[in-house]
C-alpha cells in the first residue's frame, strides 16, 4: 500500500501562502517586463528598416501592419524656399 501524507490545516495554509506570495512576485515581474517591452517598442520601429512601406507580419497573431499614405506638408521645405518667395502686399484701404 502507498503511504499517504497527512497535511494539517496549518501546513496547507502555509503552503497556500507561499504559493500566493510567489504568484504576487511573478505578477510584479510580468508587469515590469511589460513596461520595458512597451518602452522598447515605442523606440524601435516594428517595420523593416530597409523597406518601411512593405507590409510586415508581426509575431503577435500574424496580423499585417497597415500601409499608410505619406503626408504632404504645405510648409516650405527649406529656409531658402521661404526667402525666395515673394508675398503680395495689400494696402489697408484696398481691402
Amino acid at each position: 500500500m502507498a503511504t499517504e501524507v497527512q497535511y494539517s490545516a496549518d501546513d496547507m495554509r502555509m503552503e497556500l501562502e507561499e504559493k500566493n506570495n510567489r504568484i504576487a512576485e511573478l505578477e510584479r515581474e510580468i508587469s515590469q517586463l511589460r513596461s520595458q517591452l512597451d518602452k522598447f517598442q515605442s523606440i524601435i520601429p516594428f517595420s523593416n528598416p530597409v523597406s518601411p512601406t512593405v507590409t510586415n507580419h508581426n509575431n503577435f497573431g500574424g496580423r499585417a501592419r497597415k500601409q499608410r499614405a505619406q503626408g504632404i506638408s504645405a510648409e516650405p521645405q527649406t529656409i531658402h524656399d521661404l526667402s525666395q518667395k515673394k508675398f503680395p502686399t495689400y494696402p489697408k484701404n484696398d481691402r
